[in-house]
């Protein structure tokens, strides 16, 4: 979702080439891309002169977008090569990026800022857009993302803060069901809360979620973490 300047509205793309050039850009965040590169991402079936054609009238086009938007003189080009200038722009997923390669480790400096920073994440890199092109740092982003919630909720359990903790692992388990060690973390925090029925709940969901999607059971040491820790409820 992307909203201008001068209105609340999302910007409304007029072709869906427009929307992917802005995301190429975006995705390169105020580096330079070459125009045959950009040719070969949005046109690669197309010969040369046609998708440099392709190009220039998409290009055009995006300028007109970004200005109605109230975003202007944002895109340059220099020697057959395209800038666009990030700095009157927002994103939650460079935010996160930025924040979490600044902040490798969660302490009790960084803590509040890892809840805020991970509170503004809207979901994956260009939303429902599936761009071939991207899917490497989406995937990297995404999982960033979700070893960064685990990293929270285990700081929290250290710090016996459980109920904190629990509202992290869930996110981490909404987002992938088949993940182990948050279940296996949230087991953990069922146990310290008493909550025998949770703790009962999260794994048989992992059981019956595995075999499900993917046809095989849990490790044997989550079963096993589970056996002990409901056996000592």
């Amino acid at each position: 979702q992307i909203y201008g300047n001068s209105s609340k509205e999302m910007i409304k793309w007029p072709t869906a080439k427009v929307r992917e050039l802005f995301a190429c850009f975006v995705y390169q965040w105020g580096k330079e891309v070459d125009k045959w590169k950009l040719c070969d991402i949005l046109w690669p079936e197309s010969p040369p002169k046609k998708a440099e054609h392709s190009l220039h009238s998409t290009v055009y086009r995006l300028k007109l977008v970004l200005r109605e938007a109230g975003v202007e003189d944002t895109l340059s080009c220099k020697t057959g090569k395209y800038t666009l200038n990030m700095e009157g722009f927002t994103s939650d997923v460079w935010e996160l990026k930025k924040f979490l390669d600044n902040n490798p480790l969660v302490n009790d400096g960084n803590v509040a800022n890892y809840g805020r920073t991970l509170t503004l994440y809207r979901g994956a890199l260009f939303g429902d857009e599936d761009y071939a092109w991207a899917e490497e740092m989406r995937e990297r982003i995404e999982r960033d993302y979700l070893e960064s919630v685990k990293s929270v909720a285990a700081y929290y359990v250290t710090k016996k803060s459980y109920v904190q903790a629990e509202k992290y692992l869930r996110t981490a388990i909404e987002k992938d069901p088949s993940d182990e060690e948050a279940v296996a973390l949230m087991m953990n925090v069922c146990y310290h809360m008493g909550d025998k029925t949770g703790l009962v709940g999260f794994y048989k969901n992992l059981r019956q979620y595995l075999k499900k999607e993917l046809g095989v059971t849990p490790n044997e040491s989550t079963s096993k973490l589970f056996r002990s820790l409901f056996q000592e409820l």
